[in-house]
C-alpha cells in the first residue's frame, strides 16, 4: 500500500509540476543599478562593509562607493576597484576588503556626446539634465582633460561611528591642474528619499590610477561623456549587522 501511494503521488506531482511553467528572472537584467545598502542608513553612521570587493566586481563594471570604516573613496572602474584615501593616493585593495555602501552597473552607453568648449560641474550638470530621462537613474562616464579639478577624500573612523556630516568637516581635499582622467558617478531622481540621495554624485581617477576622490569642482577642457539610463534597481541590504537593524531610517 506504501509503494502503490508513493507510486501515486509521485504521478501527481509529475502532472502538475508538468502543467506548470516557472519564470526565471536574468540573473543582471540591462540597465540594472545595483546598491549596496541605503543613503539613510549610511549618512546615518552605519559605515560596516558587508560586501567584499570581490563581491561587488560581480554586479558591474563601473561604479562609486566607499570602504569599511570610511577608509577612502571608491572606484569601479573597467572591472577594477580602486581605493582613494585621505593621504590623497590610490590604492588596490585586497578582494576581501567590505563596502557598506556603493553603486555599481554593466555599462553599456545609451547616449554619447563630445563637449569642445570649457564645461564646470554646473554647466555639465546643465548638458546631462537636457539628454537625460528625468526620473530614471543616470549613470555617467566621463574621459576628459581638466584644466583643474578638486577632490576630497575621508579619514577611517572608529566606533561608535559620527554622522556623515560630522566626518566631512575633517575631509582632505585635493587640488588638480592640467590633468587627464575620468569621471565615474551617477544622477539620482527627487524621489528617492532615504533609498538613495537625490542629485549628482561624481567620483574622479586619473588616467595614471595616481589620483582621485570625490568631485568638488572641475573645468573640464574637452572630453567625452557617456550615459545609461537605468530603469532597474536591485539593491542588498545587510541581513546580521546590529548597526542596521537599530538605526533610525526614517530621518531624512
Amino acid at each position: 500500500m506504501r509503494k502503490l501511494f508513493l507510486s501515486f503521488f509521485t504521478t501527481v506531482l509529475t502532472c502538475l509540476l508538468s502543467s506548470c511553467s516557472f519564470i526565471v528572472p536574468e540573473p543582471s537584467p540591462q540597465n540594472t543599478i545595483t546598491q549596496i545598502s541605503t543613503s539613510s542608513a549610511f549618512f546615518s553612521g552605519v559605515y560596516d562593509g558587508f560586501v567584499s570587493v570581490d563581491e561587488l566586481k560581480m554586479f558591474g563594471n563601473i561604479g562609486i562607493g566607499i570602504f569599511d570604516a570610511c577608509d577612502g573613496e571608491m572606484v569601479l572602474f573597467n572591472g577594477n576597484i580602486y581605493q582613494i584615501k585621505s593621504d590623497g593616493k590610490v590604492y588596490r585593495p585586497d578582494g576581501n576588503q567590505h563596502i557598506p555602501f556603493a553603486n555599481v552597473v554593466d555599462f553599456k552607453p545609451q547616449k554619447q556626446i563630445q563637449l569642445t568648449q570649457r564645461c564646470n560641474y554646473r554647466m555639465l550638470k546643465e548638458k546631462i539634465d537636457s539628454l537625460a530621462d528625468k526620473n530614471l537613474i543616470t549613470v555617467i562616464l566621463i574621459k576628459g582633460k581638466f584644466r583643474q579639478m578638486k577632490t576630497r577624500s575621508v579619514p577611517a573612523q572608529k566606533k561608535p561611528y559620527p554622522h556623515f556630516k560630522d566626518i566631512v568637516k575633517h575631509q582632505s581635499e585635493f587640488n588638480m591642474k592640467d590633468i587627464e582622467g575620468y569621471i565615474i558617478g551617477i544622477r539620482l531622481p527627487a524621489y528617492g528619499g532615504g533609498i538613495f540621495a537625490p542629485g549628482y554624485h561624481l567620483h574622479f581617477l586619473s588616467s595614471d590610477y595616481t589620483k582621485g576622490g570625490h568631485v568638488l569642482e572641475f573645468e573640464m577642457t574637452h572630453g567625452i561623456v557617456a550615459l545609461q539610463n537605468c530603469d532597474r534597481f536591485y539593491m542588498i541590504l545587510p541581513s546580521d549587522n546590529s548597526n542596521f537593524n537599530k538605526a533610525d531610517l526614517c530621518k531624512d
